[in-house]
């Protein structure tokens, strides 16, 4: 009762269930001495559980504390209208990994539970409009400061030479605009994106409000643009970006259109197969991937086309 509190703390990181559990059982192997050694054997089994893969069912099972993913971390801070533990969350990831992984894992995701969750009920216009608002002012902050390379500074010794003669890759003027397929959670990703693509010197136009197809295909004859790329972040608005996709190659059937659809890995191949015999060109998965897309068409490096590729598998999962 003394020396264990001692030794290990004010807390074994095992949850009282599990302490049970385990004294039952070594009590029952080994009598007296089995109920003494519960707690240390038991803690020893959580601590290999943690650190060695093929044993990690052990701290699945006897864990008091569970790790959460960021993105569900920030969207239950979110939910309670904390900003500040919102952006504290946020701020810690950031540190950690690239914008480009952040807006992929965290915000987009938590924009796509959102969603689901305002289409569900289970959230109001009130607490959306927040969620969007927090995301703004994230974004603006961003945008004041420029991003730390992290790889970089983790191998400054190790800079690799500058070859004479070599020079940046060509880019030719490439004119591209951006649509909103739904609604301002689409057009919110479509600034992300331009924020990313701020970086490789490649700027895009967004059409900042929501248009009826009509209107998209009359900016398009105005514009004149080279690419046309809807965004769509999912659970809703498939049919209408399939819709956006055909109004605008019956007026424009050469036109290069690129359908992003955000954060969404289970229907990917049905979802492109539509949007392809609509007359997509192409159909992305992330930010990530649609900034190298469009950094290479204006490259003249011809991009990889046809099957969409995988999309991450980080994502957070539903709360509450």
């Amino acid at each position: 009762m003394f020396l264990e509190p001692m030794i290990y703390g004010k807390t074994t990181g095992v949850s009282a269930l599990a302490l049970l559990v385990s004294a039952m059982f070594w009590t029952w192997l080994w009598g007296g001495i089995g109920l003494l050694l519960s707690t240390p054997l038991t803690v020893c089994l959580a601590v290999l559980g943690k650190y060695v893969p093929s044993l990690r069912f052990f701290a699945t099972f006897l864990r008091e504390e569970v790790d959460l993913d960021p993105g569900v971390r920030f969207y239950q801070r979110l939910l309670a209208m904390d900003q500040d533990g919102a952006s504290n969350v946020l701020e810690g990831v950031l540190k950690k990994h690239s914008r480009s992984e952040v807006f992929d894992k965290v915000i987009v995701p938590t924009l796509s539970l959102a969603e689901r969750d305002f289409i569900r009920g289970e959230i109001d216009e009130r607490e959306q409009a927040f969620i969007l608002r927090v995301m703004t002012d994230v974004l603006e902050d961003l945008e004041g400061e420029p991003e730390v390379d992290l790889a970089s500074l983790a191998n400054s010794n190790q800079a690799a030479p500058v070859l004479e003669g070599s020079v940046e890759p060509e880019r030719k003027p490439l004119k591209i605009l951006a649509i909103p397929a739904n609604d301002a959670s689409d057009a919110f990703v479509l600034r992300l994106l331009g924020h990313l693509l701020a970086a490789s010197k490649v700027s895009i136009e967004i059409v900042e409000e929501v248009e009826t197809p009509l209107k998209v295909v009359e900016r398009i004859a105005e514009t004149k643009p080279d690419v046309v790329l809807i965004s769509h972040l999912p659970p809703d608005g498939l049919t209408a970006a399939r819709y956006l996709v055909r109004r605008i190659k019956v007026r424009n059937p050469q036109l290069n259109v690129v359908v992003a659809r955000w954060d969404e890995a289970r229907d990917a191949e049905a979802a492109a197969e539509r949007l392809t015999s609509a007359g997509a060109s192409i159909m992305l998965g992330s930010l990530t991937e649609t900034r190298d897309y469009l950094v290479d068409l204006s490259t003249n490096k011809k991009p990889d086309e046809g099957k969409p590729k995988e999309i991450g598998e980080l994502r957070p999962v539903a709360v509450g």
